[in-house]
């Protein structure tokens, strides 16, 4: 089997899978209600022009318009499940999804529909997806009752709303699960927290340090974590066959986080990162051909969070050492059956940098327009690449006997210090 490589092209053009984005402000990405369906804003204003007071009255005639035009339909085949509704599968249980030996039943009969999943993993994980679901008609809507085996979930929830993204299966759940490894150390899930389950296949957990990533070069807990099934067309950190996989995602939230790449120096230079330089982790997980699981961990930063340096010693004679501040870092890491594989390091170079000075000249560097942004590769025998070319903005030439004032460059220039 070929080792898995790393696509850093699709990190360097931010083309990955995420469920919390470093940007925007620790808000998690869950799925939205349906556009096709009737918001609490639309039934208020319908209210106040059919001149419905705000009483219990109200709560009940939205209960009825979040379900009108909802009904959906079960497709079923003998490994597939899915519910569709207003022409769009929402809620798909297929075997091809998870690991293990998974097993899909469905009996249907006049107002009740049985559904069960045996035997499953979500894909690359230890965490069992077993559930048992029934689907009851009342007089003007269907009710869910959904058991997981995971932590014992149990909720109710009005069906047609759980399926439009009104309103989530909710319940509170106590874990105690190894989840699987990744190339700095292992992720657990242990304690009590509130989940909340969406039908695109999302589990939202909070609760105090309910995420555990503990390793020799990682130590850090959550209070926030989502995970959710991942389908072939998804973006990857890893360039490999497309599979379904699974994606696990933890908030730094107020936690203080350790993580130190194990990344060994190459071109003189070595990346320095203290306490608390990233703010969100993801691992995509899944299952090899050989039925062997593999991973890979990012990590990235958000606004606020200190800045990881790229130190180089003695560049080109110089004896002061250059400390380059990198923004809007992401390290990843992959494991596979084999061991610890390729990690790698992409950045932009900060703008708010220090003046350098070499050879007695005093440059202004940073990230001007058409900068390369930093890269640094490491593979599995440690040998590795970096490229390390901050754009340049202005520079001091020294002339004996004058003052000099820094001069523009040509668009485009740049200092190279490692590549």
């Amino acid at each position: 089997m070929k080792s898995l490589r790393i696509d850093v092209g699709a990190l360097h053009r931010n083309r990955v899978s995420r469920l919390f984005h470093p940007k925007t402000s620790r808000k998690s990405i869950l799925p939205a209600a349906d556009k096709d369906g009737v918001s609490r804003r639309h039934l208020l204003g319908m209210a106040a022009v059919a001149g419905v007071g705000l009483s219990p009255t109200v709560k009940v005639v939205e209960n009825v318009l979040a379900s009108a035009g909802s009904e959906f339909q079960c497709d079923t085949t003998k490994n597939r499940v899915a519910f569709t509704q207003h022409g769009r599968e929402r809620w798909v249980i297929d075997t091809r999804q998870f690991g293990g030996s998974p097993r899909i039943s469905c009996a249907k009969s006049k107002g009740l529909i049985v559904l069960e999943l045996r035997n499953a993993t979500f894909p690359g994980t230890h965490l069992p997806a077993d559930f048992h679901c029934e689907l009851r008609q009342r007089l003007l809507s269907w009710d869910m009752t959904l058991s997981f085996t995971l932590g014992s979930f149990h909720s109710r929830v009005p069906f047609e709303q759980w399926l439009a993204g009104i309103e989530p299966a909710r319940a509170p759940v106590w874990l105690e699960e190894r989840v699987c490894a990744v190339g700095l150390g292992q992720v657990r899930f242990s304690g009590g927290a509130n989940a909340e389950f969406f039908p695109n296949w999302t589990f939202a957990l909070k609760g105090t340090q309910i995420g555990i990533v503990h390793g020799q070069s990682i130590d850090l807990t959550s209070d926030t974590v989502q995970f959710a099934l991942l389908d072939p067309a998804s973006p990857s950190v890893v360039r490999q066959s497309r599979t379904y996989r699974t994606l696990i995602a933890m908030d730094r939230g107020v936690r203080n986080w350790t993580i130190a790449p194990p990344l060994e120096p190459q071109e003189g230079g070595c990346l320095h990162c203290p306490e608390n330089a990233f703010s969100v982790l993801h691992v995509e997980a899944w299952d090899q051909t050989d039925g062997r699981p593999a991973s890979a961990l990012m990590a990235e930063a958000g606004e606020g969070d200190e800045k990881i340096q790229f130190r180089i010693e003695g560049v080109q004679g110089e004896k002061d050492q250059l400390a380059l501040s990198l923004g809007e870092p992401r390290y990843v890491s992959l494991t596979q059956s084999r061991g610890n594989g390729q990690q790698a390091m992409v950045a932009k170079f900060d703008d708010k940098m220090d003046p350098v000075h070499l050879h007695g000249c005093t440059f202004s560097i940073g990230n001007p327009i058409g900068t390369s942004p930093f890269e640094m590769v490491q593979y599995e025998d440690r040998s590795g690449t970096v490229q390390c070319e901050p754009g340049i903005y202005r520079m001091a030439v020294p002339l004996a006997g004058a003052l000099v004032e820094p001069m523009e460059v040509p668009f485009g220039a740049r200092l190279v210090l490692a590549q």
